[in-house]
């Protein structure tokens, strides 16, 4: 039975006569009631500790950028997910390379997105910001008709409830031994 007891340095499992890879590191394990140091490739990586190879997400592109207009890009150890041309700039958002769709109730005004993907309303020519709603508008109105259904659907089975309990009460009524 294998435990993680803790992360070691290299030169531990170099004092053991391992040789860890650079993109690996040095754990302590206990198998069998014995103690014994490994190497174990770091994430993003694959071997076996002495050797470790980066993965290449981006073989699965739409599991590792999910969305449309994205382009994987691997990186050692990692990836990126970045956004294609036609989906860059102001008005789109860079998590996802979808366009702004914020109500501005302002003539004039137009949906952007800061850098750190929050949307506000910008006048063309105008410095000045304004932010409005930071959520989409569709999605306030679901949350509201959500739990607008859900006290309807609870007021209905309370209702239902003592409904019943009465009708109980009236045909048998409180008949005690």
């Amino acid at each position: 039975m294998y435990a993680d007891l803790s992360l070691k340095t290299h030169k531990e499992c170099l004092d053991k006569g391992l040789v860890c890879h650079r993109h690996a590191i040095c754990v302590t394990e206990v198998y069998n009631d014995t103690l014994r140091y490994n190497c174990r490739c770091g994430r993003g990586f694959s071997g076996n500790g002495s050797y470790c190879e980066d993965i290449d997400e981006c073989q699965y592109p739409k599991l590792y950028c999910p969305y449309p207009h994205q382009t994987c890009i691997n990186k050692e150890g990692s990836h990126v997910c970045k956004c294609d041309a036609e989906t860059t700039g102001q008005r789109f958002y860079s998590n996802n390379c979808s366009a702004c769709t914020l109500r501005c109730p302002i003539n004039g005004s137009s949906c952007k997105i800061w850098t750190n993907n929050v949307a506000y309303c910008s006048r063309t020519g105008e410095t000045d910001r304004h932010k409005y709603v930071n959520a989409p508008f569709p999605t306030i109105v679901i949350a509201f008709i959500t739990g607008g259904i859900s006290l309807i659907v609870i007021i209905i089975l309370l209702g239902t409830f003592f409904f019943l309990q009465r009708k109980f009460h009236l045909k048998f009524g409180d008949h005690r031994g």
